[in-house]
């Protein structure tokens, strides 16, 4: 798999909001077990660069504690999924006693995607996406939860959210690609498929230039959010 990240703050904004996790172990067999998550704090409420992080260190430790012992059980289909909801649930808990004590109201989006092989896990909270690229067509995979033009759900101080879950089976040479709404606002799917065309990436620098270059033309188009994101482009090996 080859892989590329894209983590850029602007000029303008004091702080990042986003924050990224992306880590990937060979299994017995070669398997290829990898963890991509995206998380893009609530500017609207405080300290959104903090529990962006808190749930994307959550998640790491979550990624070497609990996910490589159920891949390795051939656990994943059944377990998975249960696994990840106590785990952001104690993270909710987390959020509510922070408030508590603080005064303060955290909440971040979460998106993320768990691939062994060739089945990919997709979990996600928020309005950050994630789109599947399979040659000249990006899909979006994830659900915009957005109310009348305001977030409507996302991990932190509030309600837990509903948890919008999906499995892929994926092919050689499809793209994954995770963003927050800095990365997404102003590039269409003709954009997005060429970032990822697997034909003209073989390495990892590649891939991330290709991001880095996307990021550039944002901001000359007038963005001014945080803008990150993770690339993946599954079977292919670095040249």
């Amino acid at each position: 798999m080859i892989t590329g990240i894209l983590y850029d703050k602007g000029d303008r904004a004091p702080v990042n909001q986003d924050a990224l996790c992306l880590e990937s172990v060979l299994l017995r067999g070669k398997k290829e077990l990898s963890m991509a998550v995206v998380c893009d704090g609530v500017g609207s409420l405080d300290q959104g660069e903090r529990i962006s992080a808190m749930i994307a260190s959550q998640m790491r430790t979550w990624f070497y504690g609990e996910v490589i012992d159920l891949a390795m059980k051939h656990k994943l289909s059944r377990n998975l999924t249960p696994s990840m909801t106590r785990m952001l649930h104690g993270i909710a808990r987390n959020c509510r006693q922070i408030t508590a004590q603080e005064k303060i109201t955290l909440g971040s989006t979460m998106s993320a995607v768990i691939i062994c092989g060739h089945r990919g896990y997709v979990y996600h909270a928020g309005d950050s996406r994630i789109y599947l690229i399979r040659k000249t067509t990006a899909q979006r995979i994830s659900t915009d939860d957005v109310r009348n033009g305001c977030l409507s759900a996302c991990i932190g101080s509030g309600q837990f959210p509903h948890l919008h879950t999906r499995m892929l089976r994926l092919r050689r040479s499809d793209g994954v690609l995770l963003c927050s709404d800095g990365f997404y606002r102003m590039l269409d799917q003709e954009a997005l498929c060429g970032i990822m065309d697997a034909k003209k990436v073989s390495s990892e620098r590649q891939l991330s230039s290709r991001l880095l270059s996307a990021a550039m033309l944002l901001r000359s188009r007038g963005e001014q959010d945080n803008i990150s994101a993770l690339a993946l482009i599954v079977g292919k090996e670095q040249v």
